[in-house]
């Protein structure tokens, strides 16, 4: 869905179908990069109800990425709040919000925006509060770091996977973790940069 110049990029629920298999003689990602990158370090700022747990979670899945991104290109974690209750909203900031917008059809979204370039400007990260969260595996709930995983595969420029197993994979099930990149996730960032 574009919007704004920008891209929004949801996690979706999902129930995962065996109509997804990859076939063995799979290219060495199953997504298309989207061609849009960081040229430096982004730095994320947490809307003040995080609790600090989330936020431990939020550093985990940006140092996940951060160890396959070039030196001088980094996902990075402020320790400052924002109060901000306007989501999306392009104004510099790159921010994460904990807000219940829209339906609960989503798990979470990424609205991020590039310049001519094809280099990200500016990214906000929304966690619907409509669903439950955990920072963990616990039945019908959803756990923070894997979802933050995914949501910053966004930032550095990547797409859905068509890979059940991918941290990129385009749905989200409660009680699960996917808390590692899979090859499929390395391959694209190599590619990508």
């Amino acid at each position: 869905m574009w919007k704004s110049g920008g891209i929004v990029s949801k996690i979706a629920i999902g129930i995962m179908s065996s109509a997804l298999t990859i076939a063995l003689a799979a290219p060495a990602f199953a997504y298309d990069l989207t061609h849009k990158r960081m040229n430096g370090q982004i730095w994320y700022v947490p809307q003040s109800v995080s609790l600090d747990a989330s936020r431990d979670a939020f550093r985990s899945a940006m140092s996940t990425w951060n160890q396959h991104l070039p030196e001088w290109r980094r996902v990075c974690f402020s320790n400052t709040n924002h109060t901000s209750t306007s989501y999306p909203r392009k104004d510099g900031l790159n921010l994460i919000y904990k807000r219940s917008v829209g339906t609960n059809n989503y798990v979470a979204e990424n609205s991020y925006w590039w310049d001519n370039f094809n280099i990200l400007t500016k990214s906000d990260i929304n966690i619907n509060t409509r669903l439950s969260w955990i920072n963990g595996v616990q039945s019908g709930f959803y756990d923070v770091r894997s979802v933050m995983t995914h949501e910053v595969g966004h930032t550095v420029g990547l797409d859905h996977s068509e890979r059940i197993s991918a941290v990129m994979y385009i749905a989200s099930k409660p009680g699960t973790t996917k808390w590692f990149l899979t090859d499929d996730d390395i391959n694209g960032i190599y590619a990508a940069y």
